[in-house]
């Protein structure tokens, strides 16, 4: 839960791992309920697939933290080549503009 709610928290769609998650507490209800009317045998098919659907939402979570950082890395590379554009642009035209005044 804290990997999704701080994926969140960074702004990235979280709906698949917080649809994810309802299911796991789904799959906890009944493993909790299932303890005290069934034996080990009926129990241990929920239990193996409630902790596939965990490793599942975890590593999405992972993921779209990654996600988040990579899109930082990019917005800052990107933000510092628009800079270097304008700068140069802005020189180019106060060359330009010095010359047009020597004319």
């Amino acid at each position: 839960r804290f990997l999704v709610a701080d994926a969140g928290r960074r702004g990235m769609m979280t709906s698949d791992e917080e649809f994810a998650l309802g299911e796991l507490d789904q799959t906890l209800i009944h493993l909790r309920s299932g303890v005290h009317a069934a034996t080990l045998d009926s129990l241990t098919p929920k239990f193996a697939d409630g902790m596939i659907k965990a490793a599942a939402v975890q590593s999405g979570a992972a993921a779209l933290i990654d996600e988040y950082y990579f899109r930082r890395w990019g917005l800052g590379v990107a933000s510092g080549i628009i800079t270097l554009l304008a700068l140069a642009l802005y020189l180019k035209i106060r060359r330009i503009d010095e010359e047009q005044k020597e004319r």
